[in-house]
């Protein structure tokens, strides 16, 4: 094999383990996939909006119980 046989290889290589390896990330962190071609559309572009909605609500009901909390536990001191 020559040289330019291995980089041609590695390069390949390299792209493919990428790919997956965004996938992968993706997959994990909930976000949409990159074949997922729904972001350019306007049905997609809402669901997306939605879903970021949704996730703000939940962080924010999480901040409100923690400040419940810690305002209960000051309250009892």
């Amino acid at each position: 094999m020559s040289a330019i046989e291995i980089c041609t290889i590695v390069v390949a290589a390299a792209i493919v383990l990428g790919y997956f390896g965004i996938e992968i990330y993706r997959k994990i962190t909930g976000r949409p996939s990159i074949n997922d071609d729904c972001a350019s559309t306007h049905k997609g572009k809402a669901l997306i909006k939605a879903y970021r909605k949704q996730k703000e609500k939940e962080r924010r009901a999480l901040e409100k119980e923690k400040k419940k909390k810690s305002d209960k536990e000051g309250a009892n001191e």
